[in-house]
């Protein structure tokens, strides 16, 4: 039997349906970087870079690292 989960199916196809989404995925493949370098990489604002990690990280498509303190 095979189970399909519409919700994160469909956040997965969400964050992958951009060429700007799938060059953060790229460069993240690649290796860790800030928001902040992501932000200038890809010419955004850190609040629109920030929404943009998120929305892969609720998909399940990237693991955000939180700094230590």
């Amino acid at each position: 039997m095979v189970l399909c989960y519409a919700a994160p199916l469909d956040a997965s196809f969400a964050a992958l349906s951009d060429g700007a989404h799938c060059g953060i995925l790229e460069q993240l493949g690649r290796a860790d970087a800030s928001i902040a370098n992501l932000a200038v990489q890809f010419d955004m604002t850190l609040t629109g870079m920030k929404k943009h990690v998120s929305a892969r990280e609720e998909a399940g498509l990237v693991d955000v690292g939180r700094p230590l303190r």
